[in-house]
């Protein structure tokens, strides 16, 4: 499938707008002739009555890598977040915003670009991720390095949290530790402390008025059949 064919397949959004739009069109790739160590597309939205704006986004490659661990097409994850992004920076202009219409996206802006593409990622990065009980995290370890589930591991600079381990993959040699951050004691047996950690999640994405991921039901099944 072609850009364009997969722009036409995936040109709405997610989520409302507080800035009417009149159209949002993929323009095509940006030239990179400065070897930016980033991927550029250009897009045209339209607003009211004015002239189209023309800008541009450009993804580091760090962040695209990132996004295909994620299992997400950067490309399809744009057509998506396109004009929400655009709402933001019309809202909050910054300079590069104001003087060149362009967005630069690098690897600690994943969670914003997956929020605005209405795909909140079910688990953040240990850089992204708040400190705050119920929290999901995911660590990519050795598999040497890695721990078993019900097992904990501390959280840095904050010696009253852990990031308990309720599950985890292998992927190219590796393992994808998913975690769920919890105050300190952990008291009780393995199965008793991932119940723990899911009522903690489940509790903290009432709060937020998130709804739970899916990975959340299956490790429920996994404790309660054990």
């Amino acid at each position: 499938m072609t850009p364009l064919q997969r722009y036409l397949q995936v040109r709405r959004r997610a989520g409302s707008s507080r800035i009417r739009f009149q159209g949002f069109n993929y323009l095509g790739l940006e030239p990179n002739p400065r070897l930016k160590d980033a991927t550029g597309w250009r897009f045209a939205i339209g607003k009211d009555s004015q002239e189209p704006l023309l800008f541009k986004i450009w993804v580091g490659s760090e962040l695209i890598q990132r996004l295909k661990v994620d299992g997400v097409d950067v490309f399809d994850a744009l057509l998506r977040a396109g004009e929400r992004l655009v709402e933001d920076k019309e809202l909050r202009p910054d300079h590069l915003w104001l003087e060149e219409r362009t967005i630069e996206l690098a690897v600690e802006d994943r969670v914003r670009l997956l929020t605005a593409a209405g795909r909140a990622p079910d688990f953040l990065l240990p850089s992204e991720a708040p400190i705050e009980e119920g929290v999901p995290v995911l660590y990519e370890m050795t598999a040497r390095d890695a721990g078993s589930v019900g097992e904990y591991m501390a959280v840095h600079k904050h010696p009253e949290l852990a990031d308990l381990i309720v599950d985890w993959a292998a992927q190219a040699g590796r393992r994808l530790m998913s975690t769920v951050r919890l105050r300190l004691p952990i008291d009780g047996s393995s199965a008793e402390a991932v119940k723990r950690a899911l009522a903690a999640y489940i509790d903290r994405c009432q709060r937020l008025g998130e709804v739970p991921g899916a990975w959340a039901r299956e490790v429920e099944q996994r404790v309660s059949g054990s």
